[in-house]
C-alpha cells in the first residue's frame, strides 16, 4: 500500500508541474469528437465514475441494437467498449475512437484540458488536448492519449496511443469555414486466450492473478490506424435592407459542406508457437502464426442544407462516394460505394421532428438503405419529454464475414444484407427524476459466428425486446439513489444472446462546500447482470462467437467512489470490485476471462476553461 501511495504522490507531483506549464489556456470554446460527443462535457455529478469521464462502462452487457461484439477487456484493469460497427464490422474500429477535433473558430479564445488516471496495478491513462486561436481567424488544435496497463492476469499487457492535430479557419464574414485534421493511433496487446481452468479462480488472492495458467503464452495483436480529413463549408446569406431602421439584415439561407476523409487500418495477429488445443487448424504454417489485414477507405461527401426560417430547422441533401480496399494474405479486394440521402430537422414550440433517408449501391454487394424518423415533444407538466423513434435499414455484410484468410481460419461467403427494424418509445420526467423507454428490434439474415468461430447467416427473423428504466431519487437530505436497468428478451437467445437483466445502481451522499466552490459525491455503486451464455472471444480474428458451455453473470460488482469537483477540476478516488473474495468467485466478464480483482484508482480531469464552468 505504501508503494501505491508513493507512486500516486510522485505521479501527481509530475502532473502539477505539467499543469503549471500549460495553464495559460483559460477561455471557453467548443471542442468536439468526430462522433459529436463533447470532449469537455458537463458531467452528471450523480453518476459514479463507471459512467463518467474516467470510466468505460465496466461489465455492461446490453446488446440490443448492437452486434454480437460486446465489451472486451483490453488485457487489464481497464475495460474498453468494442462494439462492432461500420463496414469492416470487426470490433477493431472502436479500439481507436476518431480523435480528430472538430473546431469552429469564433469569438471565444482558447481551451485546453488534461486527464490522468493511475491505479494499484500500474495502469495509467493520460490524455491532454488544446485549441489555440492564432492570427485572428485561424486555430490549431491537438489531442494526445496514452494508455498503459500490465494486466491483472498473465499475458494481458496492452498499450494504446492516440494523437491528432489540425488547423481550422473562419473567414471574417463567416462565409467560409475550413478544417484539416490528422489522426494516428497504435495499439499493441498481449493475448492469453483465457485461463486454462475456470475453477482455478476459486480462492485466488487478489495478488495472485498472474499465477493462473493461460491458453496462449506468446500471442500478440497489433493495430495501426491513420486518418486525414478535410472539411470545407460555405454559408449562404441573403441581405435585406430595412429602410425604416436604415440597416441591412442578414438571413441565413443554408450551407454547402464538402467532406473528404482518408482512413487506413492495419491489423496483425502473431505468435511464435501454436497451441493445438486452442486452434484446431493451421493452414499456412504449422509452427508459428503471422496474420494481417489491411483496409483503406477514401470517402468523399457533398451536402446541401437549406434553412427553413425558424431556429435550427433545415432540409439537407447529400451525396457520398467511398473507395474501400481490403487486402488479405491471398487476395486484394476493392469496392466502390455510392450513396445519396436526404433529411429534415424541424423545431417548433416544444416539438422536434427529425428524419433521415439514405440509399447506397455497390456493384458486387448491390444495394442498401437506411431510414430513421423521430418525434419528440417537451411539456411543462410532470413529464418533461415524450419521444417515439423508428428505424429500418439494410446493411451490407461486413468484409471480414464475407472473406477472410489467416493461419487458423479461412472462409469465403456470399452473405445477404442484414435487415433491421427498430421501434422505440419513452418519456423522461422533470429534472431527470425518472425515465422509461420501450424498444423492439427485428433482425433478418443476422450474421453471427457459430461455436466453431465461423461466420454463418440465420435466414429468419430474430426479435429482441427491451425495457430501459432510469431513476434518480433524493430520499433523505443529501442522500441520493440512482439506477439504470435494462430488461431484455430474445426469441432466438441461442443465436442472439442477451442477459435478461443488466443493472447499475448507486447510493451516494452529495453536497456543496465552501460556498459551492467544492462539490463532493461519495458512495457505493453496483453493476449486475443475470446469468447467460455470453459469447466467447477468439484472438486470431478479434471476433466473438457462440458458446453454450459456460454461463457468466449473477455476480454483483461493488465499487466505492469519491468524486470531487472544484470549478473546472474533477478528482476521484475509487476502489473497484471491492467485494472480491466476499462471495463466490464467479467474476467472469467473458467465458474463461475473469474480471479484474480489487483495484484502487485515482484520477484527475482539469478543463482550463472558466467559460465552460460558468
Amino acid at each position: 500500500m505504501r508503494t501505491v501511495i508513493s507512486k500516486i504522490r510522485h505521479s501527481f507531483s509530475w502532473l502539477a508541474f505539467f499543469i503549471l506549464g500549460i495553464s495559460n489556456f483559460s477561455s471557453a470554446n467548443e471542442l468536439l469528437y468526430a462522433d459529436g460527443d463533447s470532449i469537455i462535457k458537463p458531467e452528471k455529478d450523480y453518476r459514479d465514475t463507471i459512467t463518467s469521464t474516467f470510466g468505460y462502462h465496466f461489465y455492461q452487457k446490453k446488446l440490443i441494437g448492437e452486434s454480437t461484439n460486446i465489451y472486451k477487456n483490453m488485457g487489464a484493469v481497464l475495460d474498453y467498449r468494442t462494439e462492432s460497427r461500420g463496414f469492416f464490422n470487426s470490433g477493431l474500429e472502436n479500439y481507436f475512437p476518431l480523435l480528430y477535433l472538430f473546431y469552429l473558430p469564433g469569438d471565444s479564445a482558447s481551451v485546453s484540458y488534461i486527464t490522468y488516471v493511475t491505479g494499484s496495478k500500474d495502469e495509467q491513462i493520460f490524455s491532454a488536448g488544446f485549441v489555440q486561436k492564432i492570427f485572428g481567424n485561424f486555430a490549431i488544435n491537438g489531442h494526445y492519449r496514452n494508455v498503459v496497463s500490465p494486466g491483472f492476469y498473465q499475458r494481458q499487457s496492452n498499450k494504446i496511443r492516440n494523437f491528432s492535430t489540425g488547423l481550422a479557419y473562419l473567414s471574417p464574414n463567416r462565409f467560409y469555414r475550413g478544417e484539416i485534421n490528422f489522426t494516428q493511433s497504435k495499439l499493441s496487446e498481449q493475448q492469453n486466450g483465457g485461463i486454462v481452468t475456470d475453477t482455478a479462480l476459486s480462492g485466488v488472492l487478489n495478488s495472485q492473478g498472474k499465477n493462473l495458467a493461460v491458453n496462449l503464452k506468446d500471442a500478440d495483436m497489433g493495430i495501426k490506424r491513420k486518418s486525414f480529413t478535410v472539411i470545407n463549408q460555405f454559408n449562404l446569406h441573403k441581405s435585406i435592407i430595412d429602410s425604416a431602421e436604415n440597416r441591412s439584415n442578414v438571413f441565413s439561407l443554408g450551407k454547402i459542406t464538402q467532406h473528404t476523409e482518408y482512413d487506413r487500418k492495419y491489423f496483425k495477429y502473431y505468435s511464435t508457437s501454436i497451441n493445438p488445443e486452442f486452434y484446431q487448424d493451421a493452414y499456412l504454417d504449422s509452427v508459428s502464426t503471422y496474420d494481417s489485414v489491411f483496409i483503406s477507405n477514401l470517402h468523399n461527401e457533398l451536402c446541401f442544407s437549406f434553412d427553413l426560417g425558424n431556429s435550427g430547422s433545415e432540409i439537407n441533401l447529400n451525396y457520398g462516394n467511398e473507395l474501400i480496399k481490403y487486402n488479405l494474405h491471398d487476395s486484394k479486394n476493392q469496392f466502390v460505394i455510392n450513396q445519396i440521402g436526404a433529411g429534415i430537422i424541424f423545431h417548433a414550440a416544444g416539438f422536434n421532428f427529425t428524419s433521415q433517408l439514405s440509399y447506397k449501391y455497390e456493384q458486387i454487394l448491390k444495394s442498401g438503405y437506411f431510414f430513421n424518423v423521430r418525434f419528440e415533444k417537451t411539456t411543462k407538466i410532470v413529464i418533461e419529454k415524450i419521444f417515439v423513434e423508428g428505424m429500418t435499414k439494410s446493411d451490407f455484410p461486413s468484409l471480414i464475414a464475407n472473406s477472410y484468410t489467416s493461419n487458423h481460419f479461412i472462409w469465403r461467403n456470399e452473405f445477404q444484407n442484414v435487415k433491421q427494424k427498430k421501434l422505440t418509445a419513452g418519456f423522461l420526467l422533470k429534472n431527470e427524476f425518472a425515465g422509461l423507454s420501450f424498444s423492439t428490434l427485428n433482425i433478418r439474415d443476422y450474421i453471427y459466428y457459430n461455436s466453431n468461430a465461423l461466420p454463418v447467416q440465420f435466414d429468419n427473423d430474430i426479435n429482441v425486446m427491451s425495457v430501459d428504466l432510469t431513476a434518480k431519487y433524493n430520499f433523505y437530505r443529501n442522500w441520493i439513489f440512482y439506477n439504470e436497468s435494462s430488461f431484455q428478451t430474445s426469441d432466438k437467445n441461442e443465436i442472439y444472446v442477451v442477459p435478461d437483466l443488466t443493472a447499475y445502481s448507486s447510493i451516494y451522499y452529495e453536497r456543496d462546500y465552501f460556498k459551492k466552490a467544492l462539490k463532493a459525491s461519495i458512495g457505493i455503486g453496483c453493476m449486475y447482470f443475470t446469468s447467460y451464455y455470453a459469447n466467447a472471444y477468439v484472438p486470431a480474428t478479434a471476433q466473438f462467437y457462440l458458446q453454450h458451455e459456460q454461463q457468466i453473470g449473477n455476480y454483483p460488482y461493488f465499487d466505492f467512489f469519491a468524486n470531487f469537483r472544484i470549478r473546472t477540476a474533477k478528482f476521484f478516488i475509487k476502489v473497484e470490485h471491492f467485494n472480491k473474495g466476499f462471495n463466490e468467485d464467479n467474476y467472469f466478464y467473458l467465458p474463461h476471462q475473469p474480471s479484474p480483482g480489487r483495484t484502487l484508482k485515482v484520477g484527475l480531469n482539469w478543463n482550463f476553461s472558466e467559460g465552460s464552468y460558468k
